[in-house]
């Protein structure tokens, strides 16, 4: 995951999640990229404690391959689980990564969001379809009429990305902290001159834009009559039992977070 200035909103995009290294299931590392690490030769069946410093070793050359300051990493397996936290979470500090720290997952949030719009699909006993078209249910979307909401959950809707704007990026860069509201960011998509709302047709071909899951955190909340935080924590968050993973809200960090680095 790349990290991004610290600008949030109320946006599905912009507002993030944050998970606590300790309590999350999530293979995320939260400071620069999302780590892939291959582990040859380890069955997980067997002893995990065994296997540590195998383990280690392995997430010690991928944060070295991908110049990754730290990470906190866990493996959970019905014989048991590992965790450790290597690294740092703030270089300028020297202040080491703690299993405690929070990390902010960044675009991982999309696949949240998804995840919840499939469960209203589910739930809505045929009434909604992952091939209805996003103007049936919000105004204001160009090619509302043509765009599906699986175009839109699959990055195929030819929607512009807001935080490719030159009008967004000058202006996080003049004020990063500042709060967005959803309508206020999809705005640099679908209203400045500069460029067009629409980059092809929808179901073209793949683009990957953020615009697409601001607008299925707005139908997620026009669906369900309620926040997308609240729907959140209802469907996936309590359930789950992520008690160390919440939604941000604002500019203020939930305290201790590794800090991101990008670069």
């Amino acid at each position: 995951m790349v990290a991004r200035s610290v600008a949030k909103s109320r946006g599905i995009k912009s507002t993030e999640l944050f998970g606590k290294a300790s309590k999350m299931r999530l293979a995320t590392n939260g400071l620069a990229a999302l780590l892939v690490v291959a582990f040859p030769g380890v069955s997980f069946a067997n002893d995990l404690l065994a296997r540590a410093p195998q383990l280690e070793d392995a997430v010690t050359a991928a944060l070295h391959e991908f110049h990754v300051p730290g990470a906190a990493v866990g493996i959970w397996t019905e014989n048991g689980h590992w965790t450790k936290a290597l690294g740092l979470a703030d270089v300028a500090a020297s202040r080491p990564v703690k299993l405690r720290d929070h990390f902010g997952i960044r675009s991982i949030t999309k696949s949240f969001v998804v995840t919840v719009l499939l469960q209203l699909i589910a739930e809505s006993n045929g009434s909604i379809g992952l091939d209805d078209p996003i103007g049936k249910y919000l105004s204001g979307v160009p090619n509302g009429a043509t765009v599906t909401l699986r175009q839109l959950a699959d990055m195929t809707s030819g929607l512009y990305d807001y935080s490719a704007d030159s009008d967004f990026r000058a202006a996080v860069g003049a004020d990063p902290t500042r709060a967005w509201t959803t309508d206020e960011l999809l705005a640099f998509a679908f209203d400045d001159a500069a460029h067009p709302a629409i980059n092809f047709e929808p179901g073209a071909r793949y683009q990957y834009s953020n615009t697409n899951t601001l607008v299925l955190g707005k139908l997620i909340e026009a669906l369900a009559g309620a926040t997308f935080d609240e729907v959140l924590r209802q469907k996936i968050l309590v359930p789950l039992e992520l008690t160390g993973t919440k939604y941000l809200h604002g500019t203020r960090l939930p305290r201790p977070f590794a800090s991101g680095y990008q670069g």
